[in-house]
């Protein structure tokens, strides 16, 4: 068995690049807004998109603890 060729980060990166230049749904961008969308109903009556309901969960509960983290931290009562 051979062994791997090895390249370079630039390589790399500009091998990425070509793969995702070539169709513009493979877009790292655009891959990410289609998993985060609401599967049920991805846009709303405006047309405009709608955020997963667990991201939206995990970012209050996210805000809840970052909040909890300042307030005993900074302040410490």
């Amino acid at each position: 068995m051979d062994t791997p060729k090895k390249i370079t980060e630039e390589q790399m990166y500009e091998a990425l690049a070509e793969a995702f230049r070539q169709d513009p749904e493979q877009s790292i961008l655009w891959q990410l807004t289609q998993k985060t969308r609401d599967p049920l109903k991805p846009v709303n009556e405006r047309e405009g998109r709608r955020i997963h309901p667990l991201m939206f969960a995990f970012g209050i509960l996210a805000l809840i603890v970052i909040g909890t983290f300042i307030y005993f931290g900074v302040y410490n009562p």
